[in-house]
């Protein structure tokens, strides 16, 4: 089952998870490898898994790919603090 988004943005009102994923990949035009490691900590397998729709995003990384679609120099600037740390 996916679940959309039911927020007041048109543009992603309708948007399923693989589908959020894949614009905030997109949009921080970065690869998924890269997205994985830099933007979210976490596996790339995993970031496999949602983007095929298996597992639905969590929460909060659901609200982050909202932001990075809407300001996509977050995610740069999250890889970034990432890398000082």
């Amino acid at each position: 089952m996916l679940r959309r988004t039911n927020l007041e943005c048109p543009d992603l009102s309708r948007i399923t998870d693989p589908e959020l994923l894949g614009a905030a990949i997109a949009g921080a035009k970065m690869s998924a490898f890269g997205f994985a490691l830099d933007v979210l900590d976490i596996e790339p397998r995993k970031l496999n898994a949602w983007l095929a729709g298996d597992r639905p995003l969590p929460a909060a990384v659901r609200a982050l790919c909202i932001l990075v679609v809407e300001r996509p120099a977050l995610a740069h600037e999250l890889a970034r603090e990432r890398q000082v740390r």
